[in-house]
C-alpha cells in the first residue's frame, strides 16, 4: 500500500492504491464514493514500462479536485525514466503535464487553488515549490537542517490554500513538523509528535487547521494561530494516510484495515 488518499472527480470518488493485480501500467484506482461500480485504474507517466516507473506512491489533490498530481519512486538510477511527476485534470483523466524530479521525491503537495506544487526532498530536509502548469521553480526552502551527518527527509508536505504557507513534516523524533512561510522561508510554528514520520498531512480548505497522521494510530488537528491547538484522536489501527473533501465537511483516513471517514463541524 502507498501512502497517499485523495478525493477526485468532484468529490464522487476516491483516488486509492491499486491493487497489486492492476498491471505495471497502473498509477492509482478510483472508487466510487456511493459504490456505483467497480474501481477503475488510471495509467502512470511511463505505459509500456515496469510499474516503479507508473505506480504512484504519493499522490495529492487540488482543494476543489480537479486536479491530482502523483510521484512516482523512480531515480535518477533508471536509466528508462523520462517522468516521475505527473499532474492530471480528474474530469477525463488526461495529462496535464509531467516532469523529471531529481534524485526523488519524498512528499509533495498541489496546493494554493491549483498553482503550486510543494515537493518534499528525500535526505537533505529541503522542499521544493514549483509552478504546476510550467514546471519553472519559485523557491527553495530549508525545512529542516540536519545536525551531525544525519539525514532528513521530509515525509509529508501540505501548502495552505492561498498558498502563502506549507506545512513540512520530517521522519526527525527531534521536530516532526513545521509550518513555514513560503515567501520568505520563515519559520512561523514547530511541533514533535509521538511517532514520526508523519505519513500524510492535509490543509482545511477554509485554512483552520492541518490535519496529519503520524506512524502510529493517531489522527492530529493542529491550529498552531488558535492558542496552539492540538487535538488527537485514536484510530485504534494504524494510519496510513488522509484526505480531506473540498467542503471540507469530511477527513477520510486510510488504515491497515480499511478506511474511515470522520465528519468535521
Amino acid at each position: 500500500m502507498t501512502g497517499s488518499i485523495a478525493f477526485a472527480r468532484a468529490n464522487s470518488a476516491i483516488a486509492f492504491a491499486p491493487p497489486q493485480d492492476c498491471g505495471n501500467n497502473c498509477a492509482i484506482s478510483l472508487y466510487p464514493i456511493d459504490n456505483s461500480g467497480p474501481a477503475v485504474p488510471v495509467d502512470g507517466p511511463e505505459p509500456g514500462h515496469d510499474y516503479h516507473l507508473n505506480r504512484f506512491m504519493r499522490f495529492h489533490g487540488s482543494e476543489k479536485s480537479q486536479l491530482l498530481v502523483g510521484a512516482t519512486i523512480a531515480t535518477a538510477g533508471d536509466r528508462e525514466l523520462s517522468a516521475n511527476l505527473m499532474i492530471y485534470d480528474t474530469v477525463n483523466w488526461h495529462s496535464v503535464a509531467k516532469s523529471k524530479i531529481l534524485p526523488g521525491i519524498s512528499s509533495l503537495s498541489l496546493f494554493g487553488g491549483g498553482k503550486y506544487i510543494a515537493i518534499g526532498q528525500v535526505n537533505t530536509g529541503n522542499l521544493t515549490v514549483v509552478d504546476s502548469t510550467t514546471g519553472d521553480t519559485l523557491t527553495e526552502i530549508s525545512a529542516a537542517v540536519p545536525r551531525d551527518g544525519e539525514f532528513i527527509s521530509i515525509s509529508s508536505v501540505a501548502g495552505s490554500p492561498n498558498g502563502e504557507l506549507v506545512f513540512a513534516g520530517t521522519d526527525s523524533a527531534k521536530e516532526t513538523a513545521r509550518i513555514i512561510k513560503v515567501g520568505t522561508g520563515e519559520v512561523l510554528a514547530s511541533l514533535t509528535c509521538d511517532a514520526p514520520p508523519i505519513r500524510k498531512a492535509e490543509w482545511d480548505p477554509d485554512g483552520r487547521y492541518v490535519a496529519f497522521v503520524d506512524n502510529d494510530s493517531e489522527l492530529y488537528l493542529w491550529s498552531p494561530w488558535a492558542g496552539n491547538q492540538l487535538v488527537k484522536i485514536a484510530l485504534h489501527s494504524k494510519s496510513m494516510a488522509l484526505a480531506i473533501s473540498p467542503d471540507g465537511q469530511r477527513i477520510a483516513v486510510a488504515l491497515d484495515q480499511g478506511v474511515r471517514v470522520f465528519s468535521v463541524k
